[in-house]
């Protein structure tokens, strides 16, 4: 059974707007499973959705060299300068961004070239946007969420204390 997290509206909205979408968070704190809830709610909603692990070594080392390569993965969006209909956006949610060797370079070449039409969802580690591999080329691309390890009201939650107090 799901539960969700605190943040999860604040991301759910973001996901309306251009701006890439980048959760981090330390190890364990649920960012893939909340990654896998929002790409499940889209695909419900009949959105063009796709999602991609960063885990999985072959996806890596496509993405690694050339990120059009995502689209062996997921359908390629209309270019926003060829475009003959409006709301074609496709929303890929990749998991473990940080594994890439140029994250910010992958993510600002995608940005640029497809603007509103790609909407990506990422997440990485607490060290991935500090790490060298991220440098801030991705200014007004991108909305960071930090998600953090259950807060008192979210524990109770999971617990199933909830009203308890």
């Amino acid at each position: 059974m799901y539960i969700p997290r605190n943040i999860e509206e604040k991301i759910r909205n973001h996901i309306a707007r251009k701006e890439y979408t980048i959760i981090t968070g330390a190890r364990q704190t649920g960012k893939t499973t909340l990654l896998r809830e929002l790409f499940s709610e889209q695909k419900k909603n009949n959105e063009k959705a796709f999602f991609l692990s960063l885990e999985n070594i072959q996806i890596l080392s496509d993405l690694n060299a050339d990120p059009e390569n995502i689209f062996k993965y997921a359908i390629r969006p209309i270019e926003p300068f060829n475009r003959l209909k409006q709301n074609d956006r496709v929303i890929i949610f990749i998991d473990e961004i940080q594994y890439l060797d140029k994250p910010s370079n992958f993510l600002k070449f995608l940005y640029d070239k497809y603007l509103e039409n790609l909407k990506i969802v990422a997440t990485g580690s607490s060290a991935f946007y500090i790490d060298s591999s991220f440098d801030d080329s991705l200014a007004g691309r991108k909305r960071i969420f930090n998600l953090r390890t259950l807060s008192f009201d979210e524990y109770l939650r999971f617990s199933g204390k909830t009203g308890t107090l």
